[in-house]
């Protein structure tokens, strides 16, 4: 029996290894592709290598090789942007997708509007600001780094610190973030889609049902328990959550 496609996508600062619990607990069920965005292995790259069309060019062309019909795409913050455009070039092959910590461009730029998600994204409008970004986190990127992941109740001791520490790249990434808010493709999805949230999460704010129904025909909000890398500190759950949400999709 032909597996069907699990693609997982990181945000920033991170890199593919922030799924291992996930794909420890999928990869007899799914074929897994797990995806590196530019910089998060590689170190600096340009700023043309982190425009969002060629990301999401890129990123169709590696599914697509694939040669799948049924295709269920996961992806944590920035990912969680990214796949939802590249949902959207795969026809009728997604049959799920699980965003966490993310979500449509369209429904973020929306987002904005609350005073509550617009004081957590503070730091975005401050990467819009070319020097004076790059200057800012050349200055107290140690500082940045610990403070990031002390404010998502990540362990002093725990392996994310050092698999992902705060670089450069993402600030190129999050410039990127007005070309998907103002023009990306408008597109109700159709596509069964799962929106996770953690509830003390510093940097997003989950939405309500309401807020969803204009972006999508069928979807789910839950808030688990942790902060922005609630899949981290508890991947039991997660797991869980993502196994019951599939199978009612019957994947």
């Amino acid at each position: 029996m032909k597996k069907p496609l699990c693609v997982f996508l990181h945000g920033y600062p991170n890199n593919p290894l922030l799924w291992k619990e996930q794909i420890e607990k999928m990869q007899d069920q799914f074929t897994i592709l797990n995806l590196a965005l530019p910089g998060s292995t590689n170190g600096l790259v340009s700023q043309s290598e982190l425009k969002l069309e060629k990301i999401v060019r890129n990123i169709v062309a590696e599914i697509t090789a694939q040669n799948k019909d049924e295709i269920i795409l996961i992806g944590h913050d920035v990912g969680s942007f990214i796949l939802s455009e590249v949902s959207k070039h795969l026809s009728n092959k997604v049959k799920a997708q699980v965003f966490m910590a993310g979500m449509d461009f369209k429904l973020f730029r929306k987002r904005l509007l609350s005073s509550t998600q617009f004081f957590k994204s503070w730091y975005v409008f401050l990467l819009q600001i070319p020097g004076l970004s790059e200057a800012f986190v050349a200055k107290f990127r140690p500082l940045l780094s610990k403070n990031v992941y002390d404010m998502s109740h990540i362990a002093e001791n725990a392996s994310l610190r050092t698999e992902a520490p705060f670089g450069f790249t993402p600030i190129g990434l999050y410039r990127e973030l007005r070309t998907g808010m103002f023009l990306s493709t408008p597109k109700k999805s159709q596509v069964p889609t799962l929106l996770l949230f953690g509830k003390d999460d510093k940097f997003i704010k989950a939405p309500n049902s309401q807020d969803i129904r204009p972006f999508y025909s069928e979807a789910e909000v839950k808030v688990l328990d942790g902060g922005h890398w609630f899949l981290r500190e508890n991947p039991e759950l997660v797991n869980q959550t993502i196994q019951n949400f599939l199978q009612k999709a019957a994947l």
